[in-house]
């Protein structure tokens, strides 16, 4: 996407949430926008944000956008926190009963538990939610950059 065609993207968007765009702080917004969206076609981001106007009642992020979009690019949904911290939690309960699982891991939550090690399989509290749902973030964000580089 252009400069200018990142400005039409951020108008569309917050004219289709009815969201104010401040000109003291449009500049910095656009900025945002297109370092986080500038490399990809203009057609596949807004054609993204409209799948995504459809879905939600709040405004996406660039970030978000920037996410769905390399879903759709990939064709590789990437699992949110919540759906890794079930996985990982529903394996436990497998292992725990003696049951087999045959839970296909997307390769972020794989990449987590072999971060974190055997521990993975021991945590059940908030904190320890929150523990893995961080280390998971760390995790997707270098997976999101190496899916950059591998889709230019």
């Amino acid at each position: 996407m252009t400069s200018d065609e990142t400005r039409v993207l951020v108008k569309k968007v917050y004219a289709a949430y009815n969201q104010t765009l401040y000109k003291n702080t449009q500049e910095d917004v656009f900025t945002v926008w297109e370092d986080l969206l500038g490399h990809y076609d203009m057609t596949v981001v807004y054609d993204t944000f409209k799948e995504l106007a459809t879905q939600s009642v709040y405004m996406p992020s660039p970030g978000q956008l920037r996410r769905q979009v390399l879903d759709k690019l990939s064709g590789d949904r990437i699992p949110s926190a919540m759906e890794a911290w079930t996985t990982i939690q529903t394996m436990t309960q497998h292992a725990n009963a003696g049951t087999p699982s045959k839970i296909q891991l997307h390769e972020c939550i794989q990449r987590t538990i072999t971060k974190l090690g055997d521990q993975a399989y021991s945590l059940s509290t908030t904190y320890d939610r929150t523990f893995f749902a961080n280390e998971y973030a760390v995790t997707v964000g270098e997976y999101e950059r190496e899916m950059m580089q591998r889709l230019g």
